[in-house]
């Protein structure tokens, strides 16, 4: 599979910038210095372990460094490792839940960039925490996740 996450991304642009709010907060910074100009099929595992998080990216970035956090996690594929943990919980929401719109719209704001091979690959990687017993612990209702993320990526045009 990573060599599937490795060609669906391949041809992403590079994205600026790297984070909304660059040097107004630390890890905006730490973050802009860590990723900014760099191709995400160079980011070695270091320099993930210690941004563990998607979250701070722009939706650019986001979708342009997801492969590198896939790659990641499907190398790690554990349960101690927060990385996948992350990359996990940054790519599910609960759409059923009305408590948080604003994280539904955080998703679907970065989904939407994803083209429909792209989109496949989530998904297929969703699945495979799902199907594995204990990095399916990571969300006790995962099952229910993938089928909210598959609906948007349905709405999105992005699915069939």
């Amino acid at each position: 599979m990573i060599a599937e996450v490795e060609q669906a991304f391949a041809e992403t642009p590079l994205p600026d910038p790297i984070t909304s709010c660059g040097s107004d907060c630390p890890e905006c910074s730490d973050l802009t210095k860590e990723f900014y100009g760099r191709r995400w099929p160079e980011i070695d595992d270091a320099r993930i372990e210690a941004n563990q998080s998607l979250s701070f990216f722009t939706p650019q970035a986001f979708c342009y460094f997801l492969p590198a956090y896939l790659r990641y996690s499907l190398r790690h594929f554990d349960l101690h490792s927060d990385v996948c943990e992350f990359t996990v919980y940054s790519l599910t929401v609960d759409l059923s839940a009305t408590k948080d719109p604003a994280r539904t719209s955080w998703l679907r704001e970065r989904m939407s960039r994803l083209d429909r091979r792209q989109a496949e690959i989530v998904l297929r990687f969703l699945t495979l925490v799902s199907e594995d017993e204990e990095l399916s612990g990571f969300h006790y209702d995962i099952g229910q996740l993938i089928s909210d993320l598959n609906n948007m990526l349905r709405e999105l045009k992005l699915l069939d």
